[in-house]
């Protein structure tokens, strides 16, 4: 297992694609192994782990889905493309939170996989209408959500060129109002580094929305509290 670890450097890398494809070897030898000598009335509670094993075994480099996690096969693979973190693990989350000063989170949820920006309002606008008991008439994102102009009755506005017949005021208002929305980016931070959003202790599908949530309802302590 050892030489499998850190096997970019020119050095290790032979070694560790030499121990890479032992280790396959020996996961396919078990998989097959547990397989043949399993009981008839143990086929049917233990073909779903073993199918998602050996799919562990078979997946390439540059399959898509793959599985990331065997202990939490919901979990993906995310580009972050960036220069200190190129990919993470996890669940995509997506939230949406009032524009006042407060900042009350009205929805939050997780997402299987890594959707589009603009497939993940949605989801997201459903459970809002279910508590608030309204949509909203106007929601701001970013540049990531483009590709729908309104959903329902609400409105979906996004940053971009300013239109030529808009005057100096008009400019200035949607300026203000697109600022107002980098404002959920420390919201986010906070979430993460203090209310345990970055990680997911618990286990099974619907644990990632119910982590979200929880984190989402430690803020609203926190904003409880505040003088």
């Amino acid at each position: 297992m050892r030489p499998t670890f850190h096997g970019k450097p020119p050095r290790r890398a032979q070694k560790a694609k030499k121990a890479t494809s032992k280790r396959k070897t020996l996961a396919g030898r078990q998989v097959r192994e547990l397989e043949r000598k399993r009981a008839p009335q143990q086929k049917g509670p233990y073909q779903k782990e073993l199918d998602r094993y050996q799919r562990v075994i078979d997946q390439q480099r540059f399959d898509k889905n793959k599985v990331v996690a065997i202990h939490k096969p919901f979990t993906a693979g995310m580009a972050k493309g960036k220069a200190h973190q190129m990919d993470a693990l996890g669940n995509q989350v997506g939230l949406m939170a009032t524009g006042g000063p407060t900042m009350i989170i009205t929805a939050i949820r997780a997402f299987e996989g890594h959707p589009h920006d603009s497939q993940t309002i949605q989801p997201l606008l459903e459970p809002q209408e279910s508590i608030v008991g309204q949509a909203p008439k106007e929601l701001i994102d970013d540049r990531g959500g483009r590709g729908k102009r309104q959903i329902g009755e609400t409105k979906l506005s996004m940053p971009g060129k300013a239109l030529k017949r808009d005057t100096p005021y008009q400019k200035h208002k949607k300026r203000k109002k697109f600022r107002r929305r980098a404002a959920m980016e420390p919201l986010i931070g906070h979430l993460k580094t203090e209310h345990r959003l970055q990680e997911n202790d618990r286990m099974g599908a619907p644990s990632p929305t119910m982590n979200a949530s929880l984190a989402a309802t430690g803020w609203h302590l926190k904003k409880f509290m505040e003088p």
